[in-house]
C-alpha cells in the first residue's frame, strides 16, 4: 500500500463513476485512502454509500472543480494526493507507475499519466481525440507545458505549499495553472506514458463547443488577447483556418465541419467576454466535465 490518498471529484458523472471506483479497487499498489468529493452534484450516486471502502465529502451545493480538489488536499493526510476524472479508469498499474517517477527525487513534485480515448464513435469523439488531446505523446517528458488533471500525483507538501488551486477557475484551467505555480517555485513535473488511464468522455458538437472555450479562456487573457475586436476576429480566424489545415492534409474531411463551427462559436462568446467586462476578468461558466 503506498501513502497516498486518491480522490475522485464528481459532478454529474452518474454514468461513468461506478466504474471509475471499480478501477480504483483494483488498483496495485494500492492507495491507503480514497474518497469521493460529492461537488454538489445533482446527480445521485449510482451506488449506496456502504457498498465500497470509500469516503465521501460533499459540497451542499455546486462550488466547482478547483474548490473540489482543495477540499481534497485540506483534507489529506498522506504524504502524496492522487486525482482522477470521474470519467477515467485507471489501468492496474497506474498509480505504481506514477509513484515510482514522482518518488525517485525531492525535486519533482508531480506525475502524470497517459490518457487513452475509448470512445471514438462519434465524429465529436474523434475530433476531440485529435485536436483536444489530455496527454504529451508517446514518450517521458521532464517538465511538459502542464499536466492533465484527469490523471496527476502531487506531493501534498509542495501543493499546500503553494496555497492549492485558484478557486476563480471553477472547471477548467486550473490544472495548468497549478502546474505552472509549481514550476515556478522551482519543482519538477513529469509525464509518463507509461501510466495509462482510459477515458470514458462522451461529446457531440455542442459540448466540444463549450469545452474548447472553457479551455482557451484562461490563455486568450493572459496573452492579453481580448485588447479588442478586431484582434479577436484574427485571433479566430487563425485559430480555425489552422485547425482545418490539419484536417485537410490528414484526410479527415468530416472534422471540418466542426473547426468551422468552432470558429464561429468562440469569435461570438469570445465577443461576449470583450464586450461585458473591459477589465477582462470575467470567469468561465460551468461546462461539460
Amino acid at each position: 500500500m503506498l501513502p497516498v490518498t486518491l480522490y475522485v471529484p464528481f459532478y454529474n458523472a452518474s454514468r461513468t463513476i461506478e466504474k471509475v471506483i471499480k478501477g480504483i479497487l483494483e488498483l496495485e499498489p494500492k492507495p491507503e485512502r480514497v474518497i469521493l468529493i460529492n461537488d454538489g452534484s445533482k446527480e445521485e450516486l449510482p451506488f449506496r454509500n456502504d457498498k465500497y471502502p470509500i469516503e465521501i465529502i460533499r459540497h451542499p451545493v455546486n462550488q466547482g472543480l478547483a474548490r473540489a480538489r482543495n477540499t481534497a488536499l485540506n483534507n489529506c493526510l498522506s504524504e502524496y494526493i492522487a486525482s482522477l476524472d470521474s470519467d477515467v479508469i485507471p489501468e492496474k498499474n497506474w498509480l505504481g507507475i506514477l509513484f515510482s517517477k514522482i518518488d525517485k527525487s525531492d525535486k519533482i513534485a508531480g506525475s502524470g499519466g497517459y490518457l487513452k480515448e475509448v470512445n471514438l464513435e462519434s465524429m465529436a469523439d474523434r475530433w476531440r481525440a485529435k485536436h483536444r488531446m489530455q496527454h504529451w505523446g508517446n514518450c517521458e517528458i521532464l517538465n511538459p507545458g502542464f499536466l492533465a488533471g484527469a490523471n496527476t500525483l502531487f506531493k501534498t507538501s509542495v501543493l499546500k505549499k503553494i496555497g492549492g488551486y485558484n478557486e476563480e477557475l471553477r472547471t477548467n484551467s486550473e490544472d495548468v495553472d497549478i502546474s505552472r505555480r509549481i514550476m515556478k517555485e522551482g519543482f519538477d513535473l513529469i509525464y509518463t506514458p507509461d501510466a495509462e488511464a482510459l477515458h470514458l468522455r462522451k461529446d457531440n458538437i455542442i459540448s466540444i463547443l463549450r469545452m474548447d472555450f472553457a479551455w482557451s479562456l484562461l490563455s486568450y487573457k493572459e496573452d492579453g488577447k481580448y485588447r479588442s475586436i478586431k484582434d479577436l476576429l484574427r485571433l479566430n480566424y487563425l485559430k480555425t483556418r489552422h485547425l482545418m489545415h490539419l484536417d485537410y492534409i490528414d484526410k479527415d474531411y468530416s472534422f471540418l465541419i466542426i473547426d468551422i463551427i468552432l470558429g464561429i462559436y468562440t469569435f461570438y462568446k469570445d465577443i461576449g467576454v470583450y464586450s461585458s467586462n473591459s477589465d477582462n476578468s470575467e470567469s468561465a461558466g460551468y461546462s461539460v466535465r
